[in-house]
C-alpha cells in the first residue's frame, strides 16, 4: 500500500457520515464476546475483593497477620494469572508472548513485595504508601520498557516522515503544524502487539507501530484517518488536560484512595491488617476505574483529532467497521462499558461521537 504523501489542503468540516449496516448475525455473536469479556474483568474485581474476606476469616483463627497476608496476596496473583492467561488462550486465542506473563508477575511481585513490607509499619508510617508506590512503578516501567524493545526492536521502517495533511490553522496547533508528521514502523507477523493494530508513542516527535497486515486491510485514505488518530495523542490539544491528570492520577492516585479509605475504615473496623487489605482492594478497583474514565476521554479527543482531514471521520468510521469484523468484541455497548470499566469505548460509541465530532465541524473535541 502507498503511503505517498497526500496534497496539503485546508481544513474544512467533514462531510455528513452514518453508521454502517452490520452483517447479519455480526451484532448476536459481538455481544457474546463482550459479555465474555466483561466476564473476565468481573472475575478479576472478585478475585481482588476475595483475598481480604478470606484473610479476615483466617485471622479469626491465628495470630499471624503478615503471614496470612502474605499468602493472600501470593493467592490473588496466581488467581489473577491463571485467569488473564486461560482467556487469552482458549477464549481470545491470541499469541503467544511468554514475556508479558512475566511482565504481569513481575508487576504482582513487585507491589506485593513492597505492599507486605510496608504492612508492618502501617499503623506508624501510613505516608510510606507513595514512595513504596512509586517505586513499583518504577519497576513496572523497566520490565514494560524491556518487554517493548524487545517487540519493537524487529520492527522495519516503513517512512520517517509520514505527513498528515489539513492540521495547518487548527487551534492551537499554529506553533506545533510543522510536527504534524509521525514516524511509521511496521510490526512483524504474529508480534504481541497484534497483526491489525496500531499504537503511538506520546510525543514531539511521535512514531507509529503498525501490525503486519493493517495496511493492506486498510485504504489509503483509512490508514491516513487512523494515522492521525495515532498522531492525536500527541498533538490534541482537546486530549492534553486529560493526558495531565492521567499522568497525576498514576502517580498519587492509590496511595491517596487507600489512606482515605484506610483512615475511614480504622474508625470502624475491628482488625487492622483484615482493614487494610479490604481498603487496598477497594482503592485499586476505585483507581482503575477512573484511570479507565481518563483513557476514554483521550481516545475520543485523538478519535476528533482525525476529523480535520476532510474526510477523516467517513475514513475512520470505515477502519473501524473493518477492524470490528477481525475482533467481534466490545463493537456494541456492553454493561462494563456503560460503567465506564473499559479503557476505549465500544467501537459504536466511538462512530457515533466521530458522527457528532464531524456535524460541529471537527474542532478536535473529544
Amino acid at each position: 500500500m502507498s503511503l505517498e504523501m497526500g496534497k496539503r489542503r485546508k481544513p474544512r468540516r467533514s462531510p455528513a457520515c452514518d453508521l454502517p449496516t452490520w452483517k447479519e448475525g455480526f451484532e448476536g455473536e459481538s455481544r457474546r464476546r463482550t459479555r465474555l469479556s466483561d466476564l473476565g474483568v468481573t472475575l478479576d474485581a472478585l478475585l481482588i475483593l476475595l483475598v481480604p474476606a478470606l484473610t479476615a476469616a483466617l485471622l479469626a483463627a491465628t495470630q499471624a497477620p503478615w503471614i496470612l497476608a502474605s499468602t493472600g496476596y501470593a493467592l490473588l496473583a496466581g488467581l489473577l494469572l491463571v485467569r488473564q492467561e486461560a482467556f487469552r488462550r482458549f477464549v481470545w486465542r491470541g499469541p503467544s508472548d511468554p514475556f508479558a506473563l512475566v511482565l504481569r508477575g513481575g508487576r504482582l511481585l513487585s507491589w506485593g513485595l513492597l505492599g507486605l513490607a510496608w504492612l508492618p509499619l502501617f499503623a506508624q508510617a501510613s505516608y510510606l504508601a507513595l514512595p513504596a508506590w512509586w517505586l513499583g512503578g518504577a519497576c513496572l516501567y523497566v520490565l514494560r520498557t524491556l518487554r517493548n524493545r524487545r517487540i519493537l526492536r524487529r520492527a522495519t521502517l516503513v517512512t520517517a516522515h509520514y505527513r498528515v495533511f489539513g492540521l495547518e490553522g487548527r487551534p492551537g496547533q499554529r506553533q506545533r503544524k510543522k510536527l504534524g508528521t509521525l514516524a511509521i514502523y511496521e510490526l512483524p507477523a504474529g508480534s504481541p502487539f497484534g497483526d491489525f493494530q496500531a499504537a503511538t508513542s506520546v510525543s514531539l516527535r511521535p512514531r507509529a507501530f503498525l501490525g503486519a497486515r493493517l495496511r493492506a486491510l486498510l485504504t489509503d485514505s483509512e490508514l491516513r484517518a487512523v494515522m492521525t488518530h495515532e498522531l492525536g495523542h500527541s498533538l490534541s490539544g482537546a486530549a492534553l488536560p486529560y493526558q495531565l491528570v492521567w499522568a497525576g492520577w498514576h502517580l498519587l492516585g492509590l496511595p491517596l484512595v487507600a489512606l482515605l479509605l484506610g483512615d475511614l475504615a480504622a474508625r470502624t473496623w475491628p482488625n487492622s491488617t483484615s482493614m487494610l487489605l479490604a481498603s487496598a482492594s477497594l482503592a485499586w478497583l476505585v483507581y482503575t476505574w477512573v484511570g479507565r474514565l481518563l483513557d476514554r476521554r483521550i481516545e475520543q479527543a485523538a478519535d476528533a483529532f482525525a476529523t480535520a482531514l476532510p474526510s477523516g471521520a467517513r475514513d475512520l468510521i470505515r477502519a473501524l467497521e473493518k477492524l470490528a469484523y477481525l475482533d467481534g468484541s466490545e463493537v456494541f455497548p456492553g454493561t462494563l462499558e456503560r460503567l465506564g470499566a473499559c479503557s476505549h469505548p465500544c467501537i459504536v460509541t466511538r462512530m457515533r461521537k466521530l458522527c457528532e465530532a464531524s456535524a460541529a465541524g471537527g474542532a478536535g473535541r473529544g
